[in-house]
């Protein structure tokens, strides 16, 4: 049995049909249009036009920062090539390699970017977010990739190094700007790529992306990259051959560390995995300022995070305080954690146990929906 009260009635619970051995629970879904924003400090309620500006603004600065990364990367790729070439370092052929493979991740991220911003539709209600954790999750994939590549080449070079006495004759040039190029473009490339991932983990952090964070990860993996390579480097420097390809092991295992990290999180972000820590903290919270919340729940659609929970209300409560509870309840909940882009709420009566199915009416002319779900 079904029926729909509208918001005005302020008639008890009571009076329709609530018996022993009958639960009534009663949910409530807040609009899209009546929630806060993510990440941005901006009134509750924005209009189509704002929402539109900062899906723009967001899009922008993904685009943008990518766009630096991507030339970025074509040129330490060439500086990094060449130098490995003059001086016969694997390990500095193979970190070119890696860079010049980030423009696969960069064109990724541009993509992501771009369609889990669109807007939600008839289609897709709860908007495009998933596709963030699928790019995350493919740039995971390369990065686990080109980690086995650089791995395999540097432990076939140590293998001719230890078995078959091949050394390599780094450092054989008798030109000094060859010489120390390679330190150098290494050097550069560590300052370059770790600012490129401050500013694409901040752009990524503020905009709740994950497929730009997951790319300022792939940036810090160059940085390690750079770094063992330049310790490969002064190995050879001071005579000691297998130190070039044992820094590219290093540098494979770091790299499929840090996209092995990455394709968990983001698996579990597309399978709604709950953080259970912070179901705790928000139910604690909604207790502590008075909102009996009795069950919550939460996940992630990309950029937005949905929010159901059930509160404990008394039989006697009028349909205009629940009204009053739920909003109150939203409004905590959405100041004290700016990323909560829509709640639910349900309630259920002090004492019951049983479980019912929650039913959700939508009505385009109401803000707010109430409803009747009856179980025996």
């Amino acid at each position: 049995m079904l029926s729909v009260l509208h918001r005005t009635t302020t008639m008890p619970l009571k009076l329709f049909g609530l018996s022993q051995g009958r639960t009534v629970v009663l949910g409530l879904i807040t609009p899209i249009s009546n929630v806060r924003p993510l990440s941005f400090n901006t009134p509750a309620q924005l209009s189509r036009k704002e929402r539109e500006i900062m899906r723009r603004r967001h899009v922008k600065e993904g685009n943008m920062i990518t766009y630096v990364g991507a030339g970025v990367n074509i040129t330490l790729s060439a500086l990094k090539g060449l130098s490995g070439y003059l001086l016969h370092s694997p390990a500095l052929i193979a970190d070119a390699v890696h860079s010049l493979s980030d423009l696969i991740a960069d064109g990724m991220t541009l993509l992501t970017v771009r369609k889990s911003r669109q807007d939600p539709n008839d289609l897709y209600p709860y908007g495009h977010g998933k596709v963030e954790a699928l790019g995350a999750m493919g740039i995971a994939c390369f990065l686990v990739g080109t980690a086995l590549l650089i791995g395999w080449d540097s432990y076939l070079a140590l293998k001719d190094i230890l078995v078959n006495g091949v050394v390599n004759d780094y450092g054989a040039s008798s030109d000094l700007l060859t010489y120390f190029s390679g330190p150098g473009v290494l050097a550069l490339a560590i300052v370059s790529k770790e600012i490129l991932f401050r500013v694409t983990k901040k752009i990524g952090e503020r905009n709740k992306s994950s497929v730009l964070i997951a790319n300022a990860y792939h940036h810090r993996s160059d940085v390690w990259a750079s770094v063992v390579a330049l310790g490969g480097l002064g190995g050879s420097y001071f005579g000691i051959p297998w130190c070039d390809p044992v820094g590219g092991i290093a540098v494979g295992a770091l790299i499929a560390k840090t996209g092995f990290d990455l394709l968990s999180g983001n698996y579990y972000n597309l399978m709604d995995r709950q953080d259970l820590n912070e179901n705790e903290e928000m139910t604690q919270f909604l207790n502590d300022v008075g909102i009996p919340c009795c069950s919550l729940r939460h996940r992630h659609h990309g950029a937005l995070v949905y929010v159901d929970m059930t509160l404990e209300v008394d039989d006697l409560m009028t349909a205009k305080s629940l009204i009053e509870l739920e909003r109150r309840a939203k409004d905590l909940l959405s100041e004290h954690y700016s990323d909560i882009h829509e709640v639910l709420v349900s309630f259920r009566l002090k004492g019951d146990s049983n479980d019912s199915e929650n039913v959700v009416v939508e009505d385009p002319m109401d803000s707010c929906h109430f409803l009747f779900c009856f179980t025996s």
